[in-house]
């Protein structure tokens, strides 16, 4: 069984201790996780910006699913620019 321990942001140091059976978070959990409001989250969920899995008019969200989410997003300034 695979753990991950992760840091959340806001400034807290408490970590979250990720297992699969933690892999899915809901809004509040990726709020945390990504430091971002909830009223954001589902914006970018509305705009269909961001990987969510629905279960029952719940949100879900897998956090391979949104670290490559993130990667994808992340661009690379140029080198050399000034």
């Amino acid at each position: 069984m695979e753990t991950r321990t992760l840091k959340a942001r806001q400034g807290n140091s408490e970590s979250l201790a990720v297992t699969p059976s933690t892999r899915l978070m809901d809004v509040d959990g990726l709020c945390n996780y990504l430091g971002f409001t909830p009223r954001y989250v589902r914006r970018l969920v509305a705009a269909d910006r961001i990987p969510v899995t629905r279960l029952s008019r719940k949100l879900f969200f897998d956090l391979e699913e949104i670290d490559r989410w993130i990667k994808r997003s992340t661009s690379n300034p140029r080198r050399g620019a000034a």
